[in-house]
């Protein structure tokens, strides 16, 4: 049971201006079966560019939950809930995957 966790972390430290800087970040995963994978984890990010509102975001807290199905050796889909705070905003976005893989041969 043991081989069906996984466990990931990241720190980033950097001096920009003379203001230290630190950032982390980490996932826990669990391999349900062959083709189906769940994931969870949190990230921080000192800047953080929003597309939508087309606007840099600072000192952004994410959470993240994840689930992965392999259907066939080319197809999977993916499914994301993303929960963002930051100093002014509170924001959650729902994402759906589809991919195929084209080999070349």
């Amino acid at each position: 049971i043991a081989k069906r966790w996984t466990a990931a972390h990241k720190r980033e430290m950097w001096d920009s201006r003379g203001r230290d800087i630190f950032s982390a970040g980490a996932d826990l995963s669990y391999r349900v079966s062959e083709k189906l994978k769940a994931s969870a984890g949190t990230f921080y990010s000192l800047y953080k560019y929003d597309y939508f509102a087309d606007r840099e975001r600072n000192d952004v807290q994410t959470y993240y939950f994840k689930l992965r199905c392999k259907w066939a050796w080319s197809l999977e889909s993916e499914v994301q809930y993303e929960f963002e705070d930051d100093d002014f905003d509170v924001i959650g976005c729902l994402r759906y995957r589809f991919a195929k893989t084209v080999s070349e041969r």
